[in-house]
């Protein structure tokens, strides 16, 4: 029996060497591979509910992968596009001529006198905008230079998505036979992962799309021409707890009060009170759809959140809270499975 044990735990050792040296080639890949499991995770339900056989799932991977795709492909092209028309507009116009500097100067000088009182600074409004500017544009350099490791990232996560939605039903007869866990323990394990991600990806994506349709709107109406800016802020902020799209809101009602545009700053924070209230009507619909029941504490979430991002990058706000949660709901598996298992 012992020579039986001292044999699997060589193999169950090697084998883990093995895997450790065959995932460090794969670590500059970790952060669309994680989204790439969790997508797929999250839409394996409905993979599987419109192909009976293995061999008609790559259509509707396809067709998901595509989807995908052009959700992706659509908003960057037009944020390369328009970062490269204002750089051109940039460089054959004085900064200092621009109507947004205009108006951010205008701003600046209208608030400075409360900020000058507190920190006693004497920076003057043209300064601190040209500060801004020159701040501005490193940001946009870098965001062009990170366009190349973005589409490398999109074809690693759409490799990966396709082969573990077309290859779900394997890789999980696979992980049964490794025997590290038993078949149910396995079974809620993945049920829990689908209904995080899901929960995750579904309600906090379409949340997000239409908090930031209707602050779109809203400053459309308001007369604030910045729409493609004003939707992605919109869109991300909607991911951070405790701040949400009403943040952005927020901020264009103050501006356009600051500007002394009263009408459009109440039609602003109208569109950002009902973009609120939607956020609370969607995510717990999709929450109860779901069956997940898991509330984490928006402290926890924001930590979670700031980490993921400091760690994974941008991506971090959508991986943030999908591990925090699953981290809640896989270990009190494994230890019930291993308080049974002392038990006997």
């Amino acid at each position: 029996m012992k020579a039986i044990t001292k044999h699997r735990a060589s193999r169950l050792s090697l084998a883990a060497v093995i895997f450790v040296f065959f995932g460090l080639v794969f670590i500059p890949f970790i952060t669309p591979l994680l989204l790439a499991v969790l997508v797929a995770f999250a839409l394996e339900p409905t993979v599987s509910r419109f192909s009976i056989r293995a061999s008609k799932r790559k259509l509707p991977a396809l067709l998901i992968l595509t989807s995908i795709f052009l959700a992706l492909a659509i908003p960057l092209t037009g944020l390369i596009i328009n970062i490269i028309r204002k750089v051109k507009i940039l460089s054959r116009t004085n900064v200092e001529e621009l109507t947004l500097y205009k108006k951010a100067l205008g701003i600046w000088e209208s608030v400075a006198p409360y900020f000058n009182d507190l920190t006693d600074s004497g920076s003057s409004g043209g300064e601190m905008m040209n500060k801004g500017a020159t701040q501005a544009m490193a940001i946009t350099t870098a965001t062009v230079s990170s366009v190349p490791a973005f589409v490398l990232g999109l074809f690693v996560f759409s490799a990966a998505l396709y082969v573990l939605l077309t290859q779900s039903k394997r890789i999980k007869s696979a992980i049964k036979e490794l025997h590290v866990l038993t078949d149910a323990e396995i079974d809620r394990i993945i049920v829990v992962i689908q209904k995080s991600s899901y929960t995750a990806l579904v309600a906090s994506a379409l949340s997000g799309f239409v908090q930031s349709s209707l602050i779109l709107v809203g400053s459309a109406i308001a007369g604030l021409h910045e729409y493609f800016l004003v939707f992605l802020l919109t869109f991300i902020f909607s991911f951070i707890p405790m701040l949400g799209a009403g943040a952005v809101g927020a901020s264009l009602t103050l501006i356009l009060l600051l500007e002394g545009n009263y009408a459009q700053a109440a039609i602003m924070g109208v569109f950002s009170l009902v973009a609120a209230i939607i956020d609370n009507l969607i995510k717990p619909y999709f929450n109860s759809r779901s069956g997940d029941e898991v509330e984490l504490n928006p402290v926890v979430s924001l930590l979670a959140i700031i980490g993921a991002v400091l760690v994974y990058g941008l991506p971090g706000l959508i991986l943030g809270p999908v591990l925090t949660r699953l981290a809640f709901q896989i270990i009190p598996i494994l230890l019930k499975a291993d308080t049974a298992e002392t038990g006997e």
